[in-house]
């Protein structure tokens, strides 16, 4: 049984997914596990993400229901601190 907070972070995950499946499309022909990565490939991934917990976060204040947007508004933040984590890290 799905409960509520599944029916919001596993799309936000799945989402988060595809924009990184995408970008390596981009960049190489073919997704292989264990192909390099360019500087440029991984400034796209901060670049993309970072739009990415931008997104969440204004879906986050659009909501009516204050507990699903708090979910939604902290998710939005992780997204964004994961991403700091990984430039500045």
């Amino acid at each position: 049984m799905k409960t509520w907070a599944s029916h919001v972070v596993e799309p936000m995950g799945e989402g988060k997914s595809k924009v990184t499946l995408e970008i390596r499309h981009w960049f190489h022909d073919k997704i292989g596990l264990f192909s390099g990565s360019t500087e440029a490939e991984w400034y796209a991934y901060s670049v993309a993400w970072l739009a990415f917990a931008g997104a969440v976060l204004a879906l986050g204040l659009v909501y009516r229901n204050e507990w699903l947007r708090r979910l939604i508004t902290l998710a939005g933040a992780a997204f964004a601190v994961f991403d700091f984590v990984k430039v500045y890290g």
